[in-house]
């Protein structure tokens, strides 16, 4: 002992006594152990407590010793005398005692000698965070130390798979598993790893032995990966009474529409968490699909202003299609594509639709137009209205050709 800590101890000693011998006529070496144990004076502690068992070995003040004297030693790296004096106390029950930290020592005191009885332990624990007592130890369960993998019970197996990076390790070990010996939490954490590390084939063993919402939805990614969509639609109609993650919804949904199967609605709604263009536009196609054109129309003509952007994309065929009310063709004017719109309207004939759309706009194009349709209807008077209207030359001069005869 170093001359400084003896002298440190010496008058720690001394003062205890002092103040001992002044409230008590005799000193209890038990209680002179407590006190330096708590102040952080292990071998004023370690002394006492010893010399207090010579001549009590039994009082609850002995068991209590017995178990401060493990720790002194353990603190100490005493390896021998600390698990001398944990065997005395292992398994006595002490509301003194702090249980979760001699359940940490004892397997680190196994460990010591036998690796085999350490992971026993804590098998029968069913606590995996004692894996931390083998740290430092011949039977680290980690990716640096070399272990019999086989010795391990199927529960540090699955926790030696889960610390390790290594892919043909993680399958080998796998291998090597009972899945029946292991708890539901630990077969899902298992599924997650192997699906990370792609070992689909360990995954999907491991899914049939336990599944729930986590890895459902990892083998509804998986098979929608590998464009199985029918699968996908059999998971999820399988699966339904598990809340699944919205990017999981859609994924069903994309299943629907690719192989052209009836959607049901509420997977939209659990698909977007907002009701942005994305969700409309789902909306629109899964009404199309199910040829459910009341619900389709009805949404249509209900577009947000700030969705009418969907408008201009579904173009001449919301009208050709009947599906656009008269009374929201003029939505359709400030369309980038307008000029397609109408001259698609216009191909077809359907002259009526393009001057609702036009009717009314004071703008170049808008004059083109009506001034076509009114010519294909051979109103002779709306048609040099609208054309004595247009200045661009080239738009005069493609009406003048198509209806010179009623301009003459």
């Amino acid at each position: 002992m170093k001359r400084t800590t003896f002298v440190k101890n010496f008058f720690y000693l001394f003062f205890v006594l002092l103040a001992s011998n002044i409230a008590f006529a005799e000193i209890d070496s038990y209680y002179v152990g407590l006190k330096a144990y708590q102040d952080g004076f292990y071998d004023v502690s370690l002394m006492n407590l010893e010399d207090f068992l010579k001549t009590d070995n039994a009082s609850k003040e002995a068991i209590f010793a017995k178990y401060l004297l493990y720790k002194i030693y353990l603190k100490q790296n005493n390896i021998q005398k600390a698990k001398e004096y944990f065997q005395m106390i292992k398994d006595l029950n002490d509301d003194r005692f702090d249980n979760k930290s001699m359940s940490f020592d004892e397997v680190y005191l196994t460990a010591i000698d036998n690796c085999s009885k350490a992971y026993a332990i804590i098998d029968q624990k069913k606590d995996y965070s004692l894996n931390k007592a083998l740290i430092g130890t011949k039977c680290a369960i980690d990716n640096s130390t070399n272990i019999d993998i086989q010795e391990l019970p199927d529960s540090l197996k699955f926790s030696y798979i889960m610390q390790i990076n290594d892919k043909a390790l993680i399958k080998k070990t796998f291998e090597m598993l009972n899945l029946k010996n292991l708890t539901n939490e630990q077969i899902k954490q298992l599924s997650i790893k192997l699906y990370k590390y792609e070992l689909i084939t360990e995954f999907w063993k491991a899914y049939e032995t336990y599944r729930d919402k986590d890895t459902i939805n990892l083998a509804i990614e998986r098979v929608w990966k590998v464009g199985k969509y029918e699968d996908v639609i059999k998971g999820y109609n399988y699966n339904r009474q598990h809340a699944l993650l919205p990017e999981t919804y859609c994924m069903v949904l994309d299943a629907h529409f690719k192989t052209n199967k009836k959607v049901n609605y509420s997977i939209i709604e659990k698909c977007f968490t907002a009701k942005d263009e994305k969700y409309y536009k789902a909306l629109i196609r899964a009404y199309s699909v199910n040829n459910d054109i009341p619900m389709l129309k009805n949404l249509i003509n209900s577009l947000p202003d700030n969705q009418s952007n969907i408008l201009c994309e579904l173009g001449s065929s919301v009208i050709t299609a009947n599906l656009l009310d008269k009374k929201n063709y003029k939505r359709l004017i400030n369309c980038e594509n307008i000029d397609n719109i109408s001259n698609d309207l216009l191909q077809q004939g359907l002259t009526f639709h393009l001057i609702q759309i036009h009717f009314g706009m004071e703008n170049q194009k808008s004059y083109y137009y009506l001034a076509y349709a009114y010519g294909l209807e051979g109103k002779k008077k709306l048609l040099k209205k609208y054309y004595d209207k247009i200045t661009v030359k080239d738009l005069k001069n493609n009406i003048y050709k198509r209806f010179k005869r009623y301009l003459k």
